[in-house]
């Protein structure tokens, strides 16, 4: 049972293989073609998917030499060097190419050593590197942005380019400071304030109402008493002809005699009011108190057992 489903698994698996191995061969002889051609940047991801769908050890020694003449140096030397211990586990003479290769390789690596306080986290190009510190590291020949952080503090970072072959470069990233605290705002400064003046309340209205009221009402009976007194004295008028020089009149002179007196009566009595009424007014408007008689003072005052307020009205 077991050899049967052994049996079938290779069956399904063998069809997968062979197309790999078939796209692995075609980009290898595309990398070939574009390598002669001079055209390397475009050869080595062809040589890296080569390897990738079938891993040969071929394959990988013709990736690391693509590389090492791209001046990808480092990434060569660690090609090389997996191709050296595939090459010697298989006891295969291209052993002694990858030695040979990494030996010429070995005095024009390039490296970068960091050093950071403890606690601090490390990014090279993005990539975390602080299990990495303190170690003289083999890196490619290129720009490289060194960011460190820590919790609570500023970060760092700064750019670097590593172009000199066979040389270390050094980074040491400083103690990491506390963010700036934002500067207080400035103390308001103390004015000293007097203490407060009266306060007048708007002024009222200059005369009353009433002063306007009566006035206008006396004026008005004066007027009403004068047109009854102006009636009686042509009805007065009007009987001398229905009467004789001894006042005896007949019946229309009678009558307006009588009209006439009535008229008077009334003349008398409204016009008096009138009079009355418009004594009235003006007695009221002397009195009256004017804008400046009239105001309403509010005082603060502090005592030794406490501060209070008082207002003050005159009329």
């Amino acid at each position: 049972m077991k050899l049967v489903s052994a049996l079938l698994v290779l069956t399904l698996a063998s069809p997968a293989l062979a197309e790999d191995k078939v796209a692995a061969e075609s980009a290898f002889r595309a990398a070939k073609e574009l390598e002669k051609a001079g055209q390397l940047a475009e050869a080595c991801p062809l040589y890296e998917a080569s390897y990738r769908d079938d891993p040969q050890l071929g394959a990988l020694l013709n990736l690391a030499n693509c590389h090492e003449h791209l001046g990808r140096t480092a990434t060569a030397w660690v090609e090389y060097s997996d191709a050296l211990e595939i090459a010697t586990r298989k006891g295969d003479n291209r052993a002694d190419y990858a030695r040979q290769r990494l030996a010429a390789l070995e005095p024009r690596l390039s490296r970068l050593r960091i050093e950071a306080p403890t606690g601090v986290t490390v990014e090279r190009n993005g990539t975390d590197v602080s299990p990495l510190l303190r170690q003289d590291l083999v890196v490619d020949p290129g720009t490289y942005v060194i960011r460190a952080t820590q919790v609570g503090k500023e970060p760092w970072e700064t750019t670097i380019q590593i172009a000199e072959p066979g040389h270390t470069v050094r980074i040491e990233v400083p103690e990491l400071t506390a963010p700036a605290q934002p500067a207080p705002p400035p103390a308001l400064p103390l004015v000293a304030t007097a203490p407060s003046l009266p306060r007048e309340a708007p002024a009222p209205r200059r005369r009353p109402i009433l002063a306007l009221t009566l006035g206008t009402v006396g004026l008005g009976a004066a007027a009403v008493g004068l047109g009854f007194g102006a009636h009686a004295r042509a009805q007065w008028a009007t009987s001398r002809e229905n009467c004789d020089e001894h006042n005896v009149c007949n019946e229309g002179g009678v009558e307006q005699i009588a009209s006439a007196r009535r008229a008077a009566s009334v003349a008398t009595w409204t016009t008096g009011a009138g009079v009355a009424l418009l004594v009235a007014a003006g007695v009221a408007w002397l009195v009256s108190p004017s804008a400046d008689e009239s105001r309403v003072s509010i005082v603060p005052s502090v005592g030794p057992t406490g501060a209070s307020i008082s207002a003050t009205a005159r009329f």
